[in-house]
């Protein structure tokens, strides 16, 4: 499952797993990491939590709101 960025919500302690954010944070280097790390940064951030053994997990009846400006003025 993959949790889409702007919506989620994620457990601190989990985000500051020192795995997880040593790797989360790793510089692209290749042509490939760009699709991996930055493009896909969301799924790539359940990925690495799914594999320390945290949970993600949806919520059909939350809420979330977000901002989306209109114009760049």
């Amino acid at each position: 499952m993959c949790s889409p960025g702007c919506f989620s919500l994620f457990r601190g302690s989990a985000l500051m797993d020192d795995h997880v954010l040593r790797t989360y944070c790793t510089k692209s280097t290749e042509a490939r990491h760009y699709v991996q790390y930055d493009q896909g940064e969301d799924r790539w951030l359940c990925t690495l939590l799914l594999q320390e053994g945290y949970r993600v997990e949806y919520c059909a009846a939350s809420d979330a709101l977000t901002y989306a400006p209109e114009s760049f003025h």
